[in-house]
């Protein structure tokens, strides 16, 4: 069984939740917890990412993202 892996990210937690809420729609499932990072390259801003799973076979709305 081939596994495969996706980042979903958001530049805040509302907009994390939707795609994610998206995503588990569509038959992924979370992998790991919420990682919050703080660019301080330029804008101090907070980006949002989580980990998702799926079986390969499971290809009926298959999105790349």
């Amino acid at each position: 069984m081939a596994i495969r892996y996706r980042i979903v990210e958001g530049k805040d937690t509302e907009g994390l939740e939707q795609d994610v809420n998206e995503c588990l729609r569509d038959g992924w499932d979370l992998q790991g917890g919420v990682c919050a990072v703080n660019s301080q390259a330029n804008t101090y801003a907070w980006w949002f990412y989580q980990a998702l799973v799926r079986d390969n076979a499971d290809r009926s709305r298959d999105e790349d993202g």
